[in-house]
């Protein structure tokens, strides 16, 4: 019971703690690595993306960059079945595969891409947890793929 309480009390602090961040950018051979950290360290946000399709995967014979997002939660990455994203106008939701949240669509990701990179709140939802982390400064991502 105790830990039920403390787990929903948790929950509770996440869900209601928008701490701003800015996006800070990184490159790993080729790879550009977009992070966001809550200002209370809490939420972790990771976009890697791959314009150059240095490191492409197959799908139906076609090679596609490997794009993706991974969320941490104290320093737990987040895994289930999907989580959702929302900013603006657009909302998505991803299915999530060894702890990554894959796009399906050239479309969807670049309309995601493109809210994700102007400052505001990001609301970030998964089976257990609905938290945002507010976005302080706009920085231009290195993210669109192509069909």
């Amino acid at each position: 019971m105790l830990k039920s309480i403390t787990t929903i009390l948790s929950m509770l602090f996440l869900i209601n703690s928008a701490a701003a961040a800015g996006w800070e950018e990184s490159n790993d051979n080729g790879l550009y690595i977009y992070t966001a950290v809550s200002s209370n360290g809490k939420t972790k946000l990771t976009i890697v993306c791959d314009p150059e399709k240095l490191r492409p995967t197959s799908e139906d014979g076609r090679e596609i960059a490997q794009n993706y997002v991974n969320l941490e939660i104290n320093g737990t990455t987040i895994s289930g079945r999907q989580i959702r994203l929302s900013k603006g106008n657009i909302s998505r939701t991803f299915l999530v595969s060894e702890g990554s949240m894959q796009p399906v669509k050239a479309d969807a990701w670049n309309s995601l891409i493109s809210e994700l990179q102007t400052s505001g709140d990001i609301k970030i939802i998964t089976q257990v947890y609905s938290l945002s982390v507010s976005i302080d400064k706009p920085t231009s991502m290195k993210c669109n793929i192509s069909e």
